[in-house]
């Protein structure tokens, strides 16, 4: 991946390194507003907006990653190739650890067209808390 010379002029900033150190910390692919609970706790000069800014920024540089779900963007401090389960009762958001499949990526690529092809995969279940609580009020 090709980084532009802006990407790579951009500073470390404080208000970075603790947006990174959230979503390492939380360890539960965080929300925005979570990393900002986090961050604001520490430092509480830093809005919202930074927060936000700032993550799509270490997103974009792909020091970590953006999740998208049916319950929001979530984050990870993982940049590995792995997946994501994700409950659709409480929104509990979990890794699975798969061989990823490059096959895949040359199918895709085959029958669009389409270069340098990547693929993520999120899962939808239900978690084994919000199963038995399910089971509890049937």
């Amino acid at each position: 991946m090709q980084v532009s010379r802006f990407m790579a002029q951009r500073r470390r900033t404080h208000q970075r390194e603790l947006v990174r150190e959230a979503v390492t910390a939380l360890d539960m692919h965080p929300t925005a507003s979570q990393v900002y609970d986090y961050v604001h706790g520490i430092d509480e000069r830093i809005s919202l907006a930074t927060v936000y800014r700032n993550l799509n920024l270490l997103a974009e540089e792909g020091d970590i990653l953006a999740i998208e779900t049916a319950t929001g963007r979530h984050y990870d401090y993982r940049t590995d190739d792995h997946w994501h389960l994700v409950c659709t009762e409480c929104g509990t958001m979990v890794d699975v650890v798969l061989p990823y499949d490059e096959s895949v990526d040359a199918d895709v690529g085959t029958m669009t067209g389409f270069d340098r092809v990547h693929h993520h995969m999120v899962f939808e279940g239900i978690c084994p808390d919000c199963a038995r609580s399910i089971e509890r009020s049937e």
